[in-house]
């Protein structure tokens, strides 16, 4: 508990049908807070019953369409000196409460930016955000996306807050982008030069993959709309831009997007990763090792001293796939040795990541297919395997995934395997030359060994 003298901290919150994430968030902060303020917005399941288990102030508000304005309204019931805000689909780093009730004690500021990571199939974002503040020295704006509006300047802290928000089943996940788009519209409608809005609107069109949508809407923005004293917006959509050109496989496009990024901020981490993945697509590997050292120095460099970028990095965890990446480089390039330095580098580091993973986040296919092919390097078929299993639990079916699944049971003996694996690819494309050439090699081994099995033993 808060020690006698130490400033009061609330936990306030708004909430809708959060029955399910609530208990592990108010777990979270348990012994940490003074208060717990909850407004329910409407709920129809047992998130009002959840709080006041919890010991909450609960209160009822009716759903205005204002993220901004049910969070405003909340605030009147705090009692404490200082507001921690949390959503639902949140929990506090418990380690980090003393960290919590440090900041407090701080009088030349009343905003304090947390570390926000999210986790996403492709890997944790990071974003600083101001989630603590004295009571009465600020409110929120904005319908959607809310940004809280503060007197002064702020504290950076590294207390951390994780969210799980973007690892739903695509059915809720699609009913949250739906949401957030038609606020974002109609905020965009009041004010067509808020850049914030354009922002979070081009980053859902891509989240959703409506790479098309994203990158046309981010060209016109970032030609159209005045970016000072947001330079922060304009990296953040030129990423954007830059990895829907990628999806869409118009690197020359992505490739211009990075450099429009890193013309501004040399050392963005994001405009990097991309950077070094399109040369990778594009096989200058030469160029496509430069840009991922790149990224992996400015990487090491932002974790060595942080500071208040206002930027949400999409790339903080994927030193991993730029190892993995940087790996295939080296080969190619003739550079074995430190190539499998690498990929042994890339399998230490996704370990390390996974086991951090909550249970309901599920790792992308494309991870999980490109730690496979690492594994396969360092010839560790048994372990590929298991990352294709992943990929097959995940609903890929792919011919490179058969034909790299074959290639596996293959190197382990189980030539049979190999076959089904190799006829699979094959059937999903009849014209898949590599597989084509793989299972011919197969059967004439299959023939060799069942001629040296049916040669008689000589005694």
């Amino acid at each position: 508990m808060p020690s006698s003298g130490t400033p009061t901290v609330c936990l306030c919150m708004i909430v809708k049908n959060e029955a399910e994430s609530l208990p592990r968030c108010l777990e979270s902060v348990r012994g940490v807070v003074d208060e717990v303020v909850v407004v329910d917005t409407g709920s129809t399941d047992g998130t009002v019953a959840v709080a006041k288990q919890f010991g909450a102030h609960v209160y009822d508000h009716p759903w205005q369409d204002s993220f901004s304005e049910a969070r405003n309204y909340a605030l009147q019931f705090v009692k404490s000196e200082w507001v921690l805000q949390l959503d639902a689909d949140e929990e506090l780093e418990r380690a980090d409460a003393p960290l919590l009730r440090q900041v407090v004690r701080g009088q030349d500021y009343h905003a304090v930016y947390l570390s926000i990571l999210n986790y996403m199939p492709q890997g944790r974002t990071q974003l600083y955000y101001p989630r603590l503040f004295r009571r009465g020295k600020a409110h929120y704006e904005g319908i959607v996306h809310n940004q809280l509006v503060y007197e002064g300047r702020p504290c950076l802290s590294q207390i951390r807050i994780y969210h799980y928000g973007y690892a739903l089943s695509p059915e809720k996940m699609s009913a949250k982008y739906e949401r957030a788009t038609q606020l974002l519209r109609r905020q965009l409608q009041e004010d067509p030069q808020d850049v914030f809005a354009w922002y979070n609107l081009i980053r859902a069109y891509r989240n959703r993959r409506q790479f098309e949508l994203a990158a046309r809407t981010g060209q016109e923005v970032l030609e159209d709309l005045c970016f000072k004293d947001k330079e922060n917006l304009f990296l953040m959509i030129c990423y954007d831009v830059a990895c829907s050109f990628l999806e869409l496989g118009d690197l020359r496009n992505a490739e211009l997007f990075c450099r429009k990024a890193l013309e501004v901020d040399r050392q963005y981490i994001d405009a990097l990763f991309t950077l070094g993945v399109v040369y990778h697509k594009m096989c200058q590997w030469q160029k496509a090792a430069f840009a991922l050292k790149d990224y992996l120095h400015a990487l090491d460099a932002w974790r060595a001293s942080p500071r208040l970028h206002r930027l949400s990095l999409g790339s903080v965890d994927h030193e991993f796939l730029a190892h993995a990446l940087l790996g295939e480089c080296l080969l190619q390039m003739e550079a074995v040795p430190q190539a499998l330095e690498s990929f042994r580098h890339a399998l230490s580091l996704y370990e390390a990541n996974s086991r951090t993973w909550p249970p309901e986040v599920r790792p992308h296919p494309d991870i999980l297919l490109q730690m496979g092919n690492v594994a396969i390097r360092l010839q560790r078929f048994e372990q590929a395997l298991s990352f294709f299993q992943e990929c097959l639990d995940l609903g890929v079916y792919t011919p490179q995934l058969f034909n790299n699944l074959a290639g596996c049971h293959a190197r382990l003996g189980d030539l049979e395997k190999a076959r089904i694996a190799y006829e699979h690819a094959l059937r999903l494309n009849p014209h898949y030359e590599e597989a084509q050439n793989n299972l011919r090699v197969l059967e004439r081994l299959h023939k060799a060994r069942a001629e040296r099995l049916s040669v008689p033993a000589v005694s």
